[in-house]
């Protein structure tokens, strides 16, 4: 099987290929991916019986194991599709939420990294074949709390149903309770939200890039825990924000409201100070900060992501004080180097790590691609935002379905990855750097139906 060796970096050697995948297949309408994520026979059902799944398969594909990972409930994919959808289907944010309020963390327990408050981030039924290997290899007990961002986007999902005039007092304990797990983390991570993993087999980068080689300095060093990936951090700033207005709506004694405006207020100032870098380019925001704990200084991971978007979708730099940095990130994310056919390259093809084909360095996921589009949008970067939308479409119409991600090597064609291809570096550490994506991604049918609604809105 051709492997394309000018990806594979020195003292890397290739073990392990895979006969290719099918792509593509018959035209799946949006709502008809999005009833069947979420088990219902039409959209009339969409929310009246629980969150979506990550991701399912078309029905010709049941027995390829390889397009079938993740059909189990995913704390972050489920609670970013909602937050899509909301404007068209807000039963569903309401089924998630009370799916993952079922769940919370109550205690303290390292194997499955459950902290009181916390939101998991997959939840597997402890006899389901899937979860028993990921058990005898990793020890993880279910369900698996290992992230970081699920929590804030909980309560900015409880948030937006309040301020949509919903009643959301069922939710007053949650909040609560993941307000404290997230005023708990900023303190720890001294003002900023760490990945820091309990369980020594457990996820290291415990946000939506959490291959464990996602995070690298510029000489290509990978970056090891604890890691601040710099889209967390808008998303803790604006829960910080949206559970104070919660708590002192709920409870007009509850003192909480303070220090979480004052920890959104540090979380913007540490962004603003220490992710802006520069290099030969120009200004961006570096995709994180490592740091190795209390009396040690963090080091900047200075490289090009798409992450960086993500901070225009936040409320973190709304403030008209920050257009230059608002600026910084559009020029940055309108480079040949960050942008492909299908959209924003998670890496920059100019960075040392980059692959097109590798899962989070160097591949276009199409709902990374319309966050930042939906933030562009909002901060009057019209253009950009329209094309970025373009080519997230473009790549629905070349698969035909909602595919987790395209190959970011193209500039021309979309296409994907049909293989799975395996090395071992001079370390000895394996590495998947190509594998097929998902068929029908959740949070992509999410992203197409914004984008669609969005058009809908321009043409009326």
């Amino acid at each position: 099987m051709e492997v394309d060796r000018a990806f594979i970096l020195p003292g890397e050697r290739v073990v392990a290929t895979s006969p290719s995948i099918p792509v593509g297949g018959p035209n799946i309408s949006a709502v008809t991916a999005l009833a069947a994520l979420c088990g219902a026979v039409d959209d009339a059902e969409i929310g009246c019986l629980g969150p979506v799944m990550a991701s399912t398969h078309r029905p010709e594909h049941s027995g390829v194991a390889e397009l079938r990972k993740f059909e189990v409930l995913f704390g972050r994919d489920a609670l970013i599709t909602a937050r899509f959808v909301f404007d068209q289907y807000p039963e569903l944010t309401v089924a998630t939420v009370r799916a993952l309020a079922g769940v919370q963390g109550r205690r303290w327990e390292s194997l499955s990294e459950e902290e009181p408050g916390r939101i998991p981030h997959e939840v597997r039924d402890r006899d389901d074949p899937t979860a028993q290997e990921i058990s005898r290899s990793n020890g993880w007990r279910w369900p698996y709390y290992g992230a970081v961002d699920t929590t804030p986007l909980f309560i900015s999902a409880i948030a937006s149903l309040w301020r949509s005039g919903r009643d959301v007092t069922e939710w007053s304990g949650p909040v609560s309770s993941a307000a404290d797990w997230l005023l708990r983390r900023l303190t720890a991570g001294e003002g900023l939200l760490y990945s820091r993993p309990a369980n020594p087999k457990g996820i290291e980068n415990q946000v939506w890039k959490d291959s464990w080689d996602a995070y690298s300095f510029p000489d290509g060093t990978i970056a090891r825990p604890q890691i601040a990936s710099v889209e967390a951090q808008g998303l803790a700033y604006d829960a910080c924000l949206d559970a104070a207005g919660l708590l002192e709506h709920l409870s007009e004694t509850d003192t909480r409201a303070v220090q979480l405006r004052q920890a959104a207020m540090k979380v913007q100032q540490l962004v603003i100070e220490t992710f802006w870098t520069r290099d030969d380019i120009g200004r961006f925001p570096a995709i994180g900060m490592q740091w190795n704990g209390p009396g040690t200084v963090a080091r900047q991971l200075a490289v090009r992501a798409s992450n960086m978007g993500h901070l225009l979708f936040s409320h973190l730099l709304d403030e008209r004080r920050f257009t230059d940095q608002r600026d910084d990130i559009a020029l940055a994310l309108s480079s040949p180097d960050l942008l492909c056919s299908a959209g924003i390259r998670t890496l920059a093809a100019n960075e040392r790590r980059y692959r097109p084909s590798a899962y989070h360095n160097g591949t276009s996921w199409p709902w990374d691609t319309t966050v930042t589009a939906l933030g562009l949008l909002r901060n009057g970067y019209e253009a950009l935002a329209s094309m970025l939308m373009d080519r997230v479409l473009a790549v629905h119409k070349a698969s035909g379905a909602f595919p987790e991600f395209a190959r970011g090597d193209s500039e021309d064609l979309i296409v994907f990855n049909e293989t799975t291809i395996d090395v071992v570096d001079s370390f000895g550490r394996r590495n998947r750097i190509a594998q097929p994506a998902q068929e029908i991604q959740a949070f992509t049918v999410g992203a197409v139906i914004a984008i669609e609604h969005i058009r809908e809105q321009c043409v009326t």
